[in-house]
């Protein structure tokens, strides 16, 4: 590595280059404001924390550009044979999600920048993280080259900002794929989310809840997370809490689980009658839903009383969707339903 003094240097470019590591000691730059290093396969980061008047950065395929202030970060992406796109924008489509998929070190540049001390910098390359892990595959890849050391790390000691950024890659990697929930669940991950779940910061709560929640949809995290009863404790409590954003996501993590009946009695819900749960489940059809209501009438007759204290629980598909919606939620009487099916016919 050459060592210059270059205090007076103010841009470096030195963009396609085929460089694998750094030539320079960029130490020595404290004026540096713009760095080019586009374009080469480096193997290793350059040492560039000395550089305080850095506000423009480019590294393989990503380029970095701040405000003044540091207030403002833009992340972009250069993908083979594509123009830029902001990964902030959610502007990944499935081509580009596999293209930047492949390429190992792209994903490795965003996994290191989660770590940044800069929070903007954690939440642009978490938003492009998150975007990035909708693709099977690329959620493979990120497993591969090990982003959950990061994202742990942050998860134990960072600020309630980029907790939330990081946490919000998690739920989207758990609910991907089995395989790659299923690798996520190690120890120090569920120590660490169940630390969270009992946050302070609500919304850092409510994420670390919906990442329980993913990570149960796998069947053998599911086993394991049933067996800790401190979660189990812990997530009925969350389900009383005064704070809507956190006992909805609790109740759905303990759904999730299966754990109903642990629900219902945290909730203080009603008691499940011994014959079980009354379920009405209606089919799709469009207009044929009149024909669903003049069953329902009989019903409601031979009862003497309405659909909605009849059953648990009122689903359906379509427009049987749409009548649970309306009998269930909105409370509507069949009569209502049934103008509202020959308004629509008219």
């Amino acid at each position: 590595m050459l060592e210059l003094m270059c205090v007076g240097f103010v841009e470096l470019s030195l963009e396609h280059n085929k460089l694998v590591r750094p030539l320079l000691d960029f130490r020595a730059m404290s004026g540096l404001r713009i760095l080019r290093l586009f374009g080469n396969p480096l193997e290793f980061l350059p040492e560039i924390l000395p550089l305080h008047q850095l506000r423009h950065l480019s590294l393989v395929n990503i380029r970095i550009v701040s405000d003044e202030n540091l207030r403002s970060v833009n992340v972009q992406i250069e993908t083979e044979n594509t123009s830029y796109f902001g990964a902030s924008r959610h502007k990944l489509n499935e081509g580009n999600r596999s293209v930047i998929g492949k390429d190992e070190n792209a994903v490795r540049q965003l996994i290191s920048m989660i770590t940044s001390d800069n929070r903007h910098v954690v939440e642009q390359a978490c938003v492009a993280l998150s975007s990035l892990a909708r693709d099977v595959g690329v959620a493979m890849q990120l497993m591969k080259c090990d982003i959950m050391k990061p994202t742990e790390t942050v998860l134990k000691s960072s600020a309630p900002d980029e907790v939330i950024s990081v946490l919000q890659v998690v739920v989207t990697l758990a609910f991907v794929s089995d395989s790659v929930s299923q690798k996520m669940l190690t120890k120090d991950m569920l120590k660490a989310l169940k630390s969270l779940c009992a946050h302070k910061n609500p919304e850092v709560q409510r994420q670390a809840l919906l990442a329980v929640g993913n990570l149960a949809f796998c069947l053998e995290n599911s086993r394991i997370l049933i067996t800790s009863e401190s979660l189990r404790e812990l997530l009925m409590r969350l389900t009383v809490t005064p704070e809507p954003r956190v006992n909805k996501a609790a109740a759905r993590a303990l759904a999730i689980l299966g754990e109903n009946e642990i629900l219902r009695r945290s909730i203080k819900g009603r008691q499940v009658p011994k014959q079980g749960l009354r379920i009405l489940t209606m089919d799709g059809g469009g207009m044929k839903g009149l024909a669903t209501l003049q069953i329902l009438k009989e019903i409601e007759k031979g009862s003497g009383k309405p659909i909605h204290e009849l059953f648990d629980l009122i689903c359906g598909t379509s427009t049987g969707g749409m009548l649970a919606i309306a009998l269930g939620v909105k409370l509507m009487t069949l009569e209502q339903c049934e103008e509202i099916y020959k308004n629509l016919g008219v």
